[in-house]
């Protein structure tokens, strides 16, 4: 669905008067939603649910260098007239005379957004079991305008529009009560997700992406669940697996070149693939006592290499195109083997006391993209070193023993209980921070951060009434 400007005086495009004045122009944003009453019916054991929803979002965001911006000190900014990036001069207005505070200088653009979506689904629900289902559609809009550049061939400012790009989402799920005990659930699911704006459109040199393609998941999982009669014992296990293709992948890249400029790294089309086995499983061994275990293993890594492109911050350098080899890295900032086990005791009625062992592993450092240019360099980020804790959880309920303020529990917990030192996260190959600069992927080479020192909580809840 397309949005355009309304014709009236609360609404008006910057222009310049034949002084070069700067006209004042106002923002929009709209939003809304409709959302139609979900229909039910209940039919002895059988529970039929169907909702029905549209939205609708209007929103835009305008960036400018002020003078305000070079009263602070901002030395980014370029001299009356100079345009950010030469390839502009033959479109870029050129603006004479004295400028004030608050006038606009060096760039001056606009990023609108419009946004429509509509979703049906619905859920049946039995004594065997449940069936849901959902459907979605979306549909947005991008468009850039520059206030101070001209269209070639309009000689009015620069507009760039995507036009309509429609994004869709199908998902549905299952659960079949095999027995009293026992049971089978399965989902799947299919998105095809609609670009952001900064895969479309490079507001940092006014071009359109002609051809942006949607980021595509495509997932399922599957796995059983056991609850035992008496409730004593549970336990459930699953399969996942998880396909995300075309990827857009925003990085904020500090001091690249070591000239003191940020930027933004846009990767363009990963493809990523989640897979992996979850289980966890509970013992109530009396009423006294309670055992807990959970664990999760991961495969995780990048299908494809892919190309990028880098943004200075300062909206003066060109954006520049780059390769990066990443295919069959792991997908890295985050642990793809966890495992956490726990012992509760309860024993006197309103007090507990918990263990929890938490160990983690398979563990890669994020990698800076920039390290991953060089299409011989294939090697692994670095793998931090596993690492496990003990947290002490406990609490003991004192009763009403103020007036008027309800049941008052005292609690303590304390976290890393052994006060073991381990590297909590990692960055690969550190450009400011490694012991030796060898460009390895090891760990003299990586930035750590280590996890906190044993810490304690001590405090109160009061409950009112």
């Amino acid at each position: 669905m397309r949005h355009h400007r309304p014709d009236s005086d609360d609404v008006q495009p910057a222009a310049f008067d034949t002084e070069g004045t700067l006209q004042q122009r106002r923002r929009l944003r709209r939003d809304g939603a409709l959302v139609v009453p979900s229909v039910r019916a209940v039919d002895g054991a059988h529970f039929h649910q169907l909702r029905v929803g549209l939205g609708e979002h209007v929103g835009d965001a305008e960036a400018a260098a002020d003078l305000h911006r070079l009263a602070a000190g901002h030395d980014d900014l370029f001299p009356l007239g100079q345009c950010r990036k030469p390839q502009q001069q033959r479109r870029r207005i050129i603006v004479d005379g004295q400028r004030g505070l608050g006038d606009k200088i060096a760039y001056f653009n606009q990023n609108d957004v419009s946004w429509l979506g509509a979703y049906v689904q619905g859920e049946k629900t039995s004594v065997d079991g449940s069936l849901y289902g959902m459907v979605g559609l979306s549909q947005n809009s991008y468009t850039f305008e520059d206030f101070f550049a001209r269209d070639p061939a309009t000689g009015q400012p620069l507009v760039l529009e995507s036009g309509n790009i429609a994004g869709l989402q199908v998902k549905g799920g299952a659960v079949r009560n095999v027995t009293n005990e026992w049971s089978l659930f399965g989902n799947a699911g299919y998105v095809s997700k609609v670009p952001i704006f900064d895969a479309v459109i490079d507001d940092n040199n006014g071009v359109i992406n002609a051809n942006p393609k949607n980021e595509k998941f495509l997932s399922f999982e599957g796995g059983v669940q056991y609850r035992s009669m008496d409730r004593g014992v549970s336990f459930d296990a699953n399969f996942y697996y998880t396909k995300w293709n075309d990827r857009t992948y925003n990085l904020f890249v500090r001091n690249l070149e070591g000239d003191g400029r940020d930027g933004l790294v846009n990767l363009l089309g990963v493809n990523a693939v989640h897979m992996g086995i979850e289980t966890q499983a509970a013992i109530q061994a009396s009423d006294m006592l309670r055992f807990d275990v959970a664990l999760s293993v991961g495969n995780w890594k990048y299908l494809n290499d892919v190309q990028g492109t880098y943004k200075p911050d300062d909206q003066a350098s060109e954006t520049e195109t780059l390769d990066f080899y990443i295919k069959d890295l792991k997908v890295a900032d985050a642990p793809q083997t966890q495992l956490a086990v726990s012992a509760s005791l309860f024993p006197v009625d309103g007090m507990y006391l918990s263990l929890v062992s938490k160990l983690y592993g398979n563990h890669y450092a994020a990698f800076d993209p920039f390290s991953r240019q060089d299409a011989s360099d294939r090697a692994q980020s670095w793998q931090a070193p596993g690492y496990g804790t003990f947290d002490l959880h406990a609490s003991y309920r004192l009763g009403n023993v103020l007036p008027g303020a309800g049941d008052v529990r005292v609690f303590l917990n304390v976290y890393n209980l052994t006060d073991n030192v381990y590297v909590q996260d990692a960055v690969d190959d550190s450009r400011f921070n490694a012991y030796r600069d060898n460009g390895g992927h090891d760990a003299d080479s990586a930035e750590v951060f280590l996890g906190y020192p044993r810490n304690i909580n001590l405090g109160f809840q009061f409950n009112f009434r």
